[in-house]
């Protein structure tokens, strides 16, 4: 699946979704478009950021939520 991106030189195009996180690494890409709207790199969110920051606490996983979604 090609994601749809905004190129620092301002030019548009689209990269395939497994490319996506290289390019942003090595800082070619301005934005990416998301199912809810265009991300800009320089102010997130990323999904990179919340992976860089590990959650300690007790429940981690999403099946220690069955309590509260019923």
């Amino acid at each position: 699946m090609d994601i749809k991106v905004i190129y620092n030189d301002g030019s548009v195009g689209a990269v395939p979704a497994t490319s996506l996180e290289y390019r942003i690494a090595k800082k070619e890409i301005h934005a990416f478009q998301r199912s809810d709207g265009w991300v800009l790199i320089e102010s997130g969110p990323l999904r990179k950021d919340y992976q860089s920051r590990p959650y300690s606490g007790s429940k981690k996983r999403i099946t220690d939520y069955d309590d509260y979604i019923g």
